[in-house]
């Protein structure tokens, strides 16, 4: 991540003191201190007609531009308030400091914020595409008949031609947009672009409920998303630009859950790509998750053992056939608090929770495209990797490509450590030599 800063001169700064006085007009920034992990944060704080506005960036995880809902300043006492995210900062500014507290989800992180001379906060995406592009952009929308959703999305076609072979994007786990926009990284919208500059249609969507696509996301799971993408699918098909016996799936994360599901319930699925595609048990994939994770932010081994110990008793009650109210009273002595025993009884990881890919995959017919980051640390490479060679030797797919491209983590980008405080750091969207081999594989199956 660069910061690019812009200088005033020698006699603004010179001036600052007396210019500013015990104002919070301008730009703020301090650090969380998160159980040891360190989230740099920027307020940019404004003022019209006597009242104040701001926006916030969390630059580390890409965010950048988020609006404040309230901002008061009153007798050297700070509030600054973002509804949407429950965050609330108070604190009191004394010689050009706020001190005070960070409260988000029922925790109070002390924050100290200074003065600041940058401010634009910019996060450098040098692979991002920008027009104009040699290919043509339809902004469409298709029904889920089974949900009574509409999903928006982007269909990119090449120039010239017709009967195009495609590719459906299918986002990983969380509200996402078309682009799988998440740490100020586009994805998607990369490997659209990548992929449609030679010869592909491809269709990605905001997931249901995000963006221009209507529908609740929180109260849907897998098999709804599943569906959704099962719509995009049948949308492809009866265009007739493209070519329907040369349509599949790309999927990420939970999208390489949904690729092989759909592969495996429609014979007519052309070819899946799994980018980092749990292909063991969801509830083994996140006791292996939590423990690299943790041991990435250097957890003793003791206390590594004791976590394992407790999320297999956790995931086996979630995976039970127990109420969501017997589960939260089982649970009551884990969960830090309401919410998050809400959080372990939401339709969506209790059916995920349950989810079991294997099965599914070797009910999967078509090829297959497989690929991990050796630093992925939320769906590990090793595991995973050895299921889907297992499975692919059981079903004997010749034109099967499965590989462990061991410097990148779980986005597929060149990582040092594979946390997810990286992510939005490194200025690589999506490895290259992914998207080659992605391209020359997708070349020979659809020849």
């Amino acid at each position: 991540m660069n910061i690019i800063k812009y200088i005033y001169t020698l006699f603004f700064i010179s001036m600052l003191p007396v210019a500013f006085g015990q104002n919070i007009i301008g730009t703020w920034k301090g650090s969380l201190d998160a159980s040891g992990q360190e989230i740099p944060l920027v307020f940019h704080i404004h003022q019209s007609n006597g009242k104040f506005s701001g926006k916030m960036d969390s630059p580390r995880q890409g965010a950048i531009g988020l609006p404040l809902s309230e901002v008061s300043f009153d007798k050297n006492q700070v509030m600054f308030k973002m509804a949407s995210a429950g965050i609330v900062f108070q604190g009191e500014l004394s010689k050009n400091v706020i001190t005070g507290l960070f409260q988000q989800g029922g925790g109070n992180i002390p924050l100290r914020l200074t003065r600041s001379l940058d401010t634009v906060t910019v996060i450098k995406r040098p692979q991002e595409p920008e027009g104009p592009f040699p290919y043509k952009e339809e902004n469409v929308t298709f029904e889920n008949p089974v949900s009574k959703v509409t999903l928006a999305g982007t269909l990119t076609l090449p120039a010239k031609g017709r009967n195009f072979p495609a590719v459906v994007l299918v986002t990983g786990s969380g509200p996402q947009n078309r682009d799988s926009e998440l740490f100020g990284h586009k994805p998607f919208k990369l490997i659209a672009d990548y992929l449609t500059r030679r010869g592909f249609a491809v269709l990605r969507y905001d997931d249901r409920g995000v963006g221009s696509s209507t529908g609740s996301f929180g109260t849907a799971t897998t098999r709804d998303f599943a569906n959704d993408a099962r719509a995009a699918i049948n949308f492809l098909r009866i265009r007739t630009d493209i070519n329907i016996r040369k349509i599949g799936v790309i999927g990420h994360s939970e999208g390489g859950m949904i690729a092989p599901l759909l592969a495996s319930e429609d014979k007519d699925v052309a070819f899946i790509a799994m980018l980092a595609g749990p292909a063991i048990a969801i509830d083994s994939l996140m006791v292996l998750q939590n423990y690299a994770i943790g041991k990435a932010y250097g957890m003793s081994e003791e206390k590594l053992q004791q976590a394992k110990v407790l999320n297999k008793r956790v995931y086996k009650v979630l995976k039970s056939n127990l109420s969501d109210e017997e589960v939260k009273k089982q649970l009551a002595d884990v969960a830090a608090n309401d919410k998050e025993l809400s959080e372990f009884t939401s339709k969506w990881f209790r059916y995920f929770i349950r989810f079991d890919p294997v099965p599914v995959l070797k009910a999967v017919k078509c090829p297959v495209f497989a690929v991990y980051g050796g630093k992925d640390l939320q769906v590990p490479a090793e595991q995973n990797l050895n299921s889907v060679y297992k499975i692919s030797e059981a079903n004997k797919h010749k034109m099967d490509f499965i590989k462990m491209y061991p410097d990148l983590n779980h986005l597929f980008q060149h990582a040092h450590t594979g946390l997810i405080n990286e992510y939005g750091e490194l200025e690589e969207t999506f490895s290259e030599d992914v998207l080659k081999d992605l391209f020359s594989w997708l070349k020979q199956v659809t020849k």
